[in-house]
């Protein structure tokens, strides 16, 4: 009688066949694998670094980034706007309506990238002072004209989600950005990483130009301009070639 071993093919020489198969399968492979999961690593680290030194309003145009973030979390990305003033002229900005702390925060700070010193990794001296007003029970709704409507909202989509679900948890203010801050950090971890998978060669090129601090920074914060947009293009750019 053919034992059970014989009738499904599992005779002597098929858990070897089995490791070969299996070998040659991750060297087949290790040319993705290796760079995709170097790259998931160093940027998780790198990101989770500055989201914990660099205070959550402490970047370039801190009004723009909160503003937008907070205008589609809550389904105000189409508000109206109005003619203001500015330094440029009059310009229009949109009209929101909300908690006090998000959209008409005095302890933003408009810093440059260069200015803030990122590779440092040394604690935002205005970071406590951030969290502290952030999560202050002094607040109140109030309606400000905000250059929300600066930058197409789409670019602002990541944070926004993660901002959505620390306002429906009821998450403290300083939890809510943290939230919108890692989400902006995953995204960018799935673009990159979805790039390093699809394109043909230079897969350690993307890796490394990923984890650099500058478009980790950005990708880290509330931030939507910049090095992170210039990377989506890229991304586009190598999934139209992939698929041709």
């Amino acid at each position: 009688m053919t034992s059970n071993r014989a009738r499904f093919g599992l005779g002597k020489s098929s858990m070897p066949d089995l490791i070969v198969r299996l070998r040659d399968w991750l060297r087949g492979k290790s040319k993705v694998l290796i760079p995709l999961v170097s790259f998931l690593i160093v940027c998780c680290i790198e990101g989770c670094a500055f989201i914990a030194t660099v205070g959550p309003l402490t970047m370039p145009d801190p009004h723009l980034h909160l503003g937008s973030t907070y205008a589609l979390a809550t389904l105000q990305s189409f508000n109206s706007t109005t003619m203001v003033d500015s330094p440029d002229g009059a310009k229009r900005a949109q009209n929101l309506v909300g908690d006090s702390r998000y959209i008409d925060q005095p302890t933003v700070s408009n810093q440059t990238v260069e200015g803030i010193d990122i590779t440092a990794l040394k604690r935002d001296p205005q970071y406590d002072a951030q969290v502290e007003a952030l999560n202050s029970d002094d607040h109140s709704i109030v309606h400000v004209a905000t250059r929300s409507n600066q930058y197409l909202f789409v670019s602002y989509l990541p944070q926004a989600i993660g901002m959505k679900f620390g306002l429906h948890f009821g998450l403290r203010p300083s939890a809510v950005l943290k939230l919108a801050r890692l989400t902006n950090l995953l995204a960018f971890m799935l673009a990159i990483g979805i790039a390093i998978v699809m394109i043909p060669s230079g897969k350690w090129f993307f890796a490394v130009f990923g984890c650099l601090p500058y478009p980790v920074f950005c990708a880290s914060s509330l931030m939507a301009d910049g090095p992170v947009d210039r990377l989506h293009g890229m991304l586009h750019r190598v999934v139209t070639v992939a698929f041709r």
